[in-house]
């Protein structure tokens, strides 16, 4: 309808602007996130990453904390002086790749998983007649070096295991709160019993999408690179929340002109939680699960509108949102490294890496400075279940009663799903071929 393209329309303009708001590091700070992998500035592999994924924008130096600042459809690294660059950087850490070997497990993957990305953003020009370009020949001379650099960096059997739970290691710290407090709601909380399979919290899927992420957006944004695993939780615990998604079938519409279908809506008080993990490439060229939590999401419906178009009419109900992001450099250090994002956080672009949100080589009109918890209510701004992206292809289906639209599983599925969902994608066949080939 209309007034759903107008809103579509303005939350797709509002994720554009917020692209150049991510984290800057601060006049005072230190330089961990610059040189993240050694206490030495010129480690080989602290200049491998600035070259490759050091940005600069405005006078100010810019680099990720989760996603590297790669944008699909993007020159940089391709060519001019970002390509010389890089290209010496990673002639230079092939050529003597155990001159200052680093055997922590944990820097291994995410240096790993940096270039993966580097890799997969150079792979986005295929060799064919539709995308080839003057850029090709960059592309070529980037993916081809990274593949190398990558060889050496799959894990173990053994690394793999070594790699810590961060998100129980948080949990157990009590650096936040367990469980939500509606009194306070300016605390952050980790829900103590996110994992557990017999807790509140319920792992669903929608029974027609097929063995795929149920978040399509999410594992877009992230490249296929890591799982995100959604929760439900009503107030009324797990029996509750079960039973809920079992009996969620919509209903015909009223009127043949309304496109919605009515759906029962959950309670006030409900919570929803998205968990990010990490995957990773093993010595087999696998692609394998980590247990390092990236990213963590919750949103509590405070207050739900009553009409499932409030929104339109600029009514978004209330919604409490936590957001819990890793801290690189306090993971390294031995801390669990989740680290809650403040209300007035600027957001950091860890979700969208598309070519229209690119504000390194587009000119982008759009006001920059929206806090990142800000942020959620764009893509999530429908009353209660309506603001469930992930549940709209089964909420516009009418099932007539003779199936489940939804269905509930444990989480490990949905990492399947990711992994089947990745190994299919074209970068990966690419990047996999040129690692066994070695």
């Amino acid at each position: 309808m209309k007034t759903t393209c107008i809103g579509m329309l303005s939350a797709w303009a509002t994720l554009m602007g917020i692209a150049i708001a991510f984290a800057a590091e601060p006049e005072a700070a230190p330089e961990a996130r610059f040189a993240p992998y050694s206490a030495e500035p010129d480690h080989p592999w602290n200049k491998l990453h600035r070259a490759l994924f050091l940005r600069e924008l405005g006078g100010r130096r810019l680099i990720h904390k989760t996603d590297p600042l790669l944008y699909r459809g993007g020159t940089f690294l391709f060519a001019g002086e970002s390509h010389r660059q890089a290209v010496m950087a990673l002639d230079q850490f092939l050529a003597k790749p155990a001159e200052e070997p680093i055997a922590d497990p944990l820097k291994r993957l995410f240096l790993q998983r940096d270039l993966w990305a580097a890799f997969d953003y150079a792979a986005w020009y295929p060799d064919n007649w539709v995308l080839k370009s003057e850029y090709e020949p960059g592309a070529i001379a980037i993916r081809t070096r990274v593949a190398q650099a990558i060889a050496p960096l799959r894990l173990s059997e053994r690394e793999l295991a070594a790699l810590p739970d961060n998100f129980s290691l948080a949990v157990k710290s009590r650096e936040y709160a367990a469980d939500y407090d509606r009194e306070h709601p300016e605390r952050p909380f980790l829900p103590a019993e996110l994992f557990d399979p017999q807790g509140p919290w319920v792992r669903f899927h929608e029974t027609s999408f097929g063995a795929k992420p149920m978040t399509a957006k999410h594992f877009e944004g992230a490249g296929g690179r890591a799982a995100h695993i959604a929760f439900l939780r009503l107030p009324g615990g797990r029996a509750a929340t079960e039973e809920y998604l079992k009996n969620l079938t919509p209903e015909p519409p009223l009127l043949e002109h309304v496109q919605r279908l009515s759906a029962k809506q959950f309670p006030e008080g409900t919570m929803v939680a998205m968990v990010r993990r990490a995957l990773a490439i093993d010595q087999q060229t696998k692609v394998r699960l980590t247990p390092l939590t990236e990213l963590v999401q919750i949103r509590v419906y405070r207050r739900i509108p009553q009409e499932s178009e409030a929104n339109f009419q600029g009514d978004f109900g209330e919604q409490d949102v936590y957001e819990f992001i890793l801290d690189r450099a306090k993971l390294f250090a031995g801390e669990p490294g989740l680290q809650a994002v403040r209300r007035d956080e600027p957001a950091e672009p860890h979700f969208d890496r598309s070519e229209m949100s690119n504000p390194f080589e587009r000119d982008n009109p759009f006001a920059p400075h929206m806090p990142q918890l800000k942020t959620c209510i764009q893509c999530h701004q429908g009353p209660g279940i309506y603001s469930l992206t992930s549940m709209e292809r089964g909420l516009g289906k009418d099932r007539k009663g003779s199936r489940e639209n939804f269905r509930t599983y444990t989480w490990d599925v949905e990492v399947n799903y990711t992994v089947r969902a990745k190994v299919q994608q074209y970068n990966w066949g690419m990047l996999q071929g040129m690692l066994e080939a070695k």
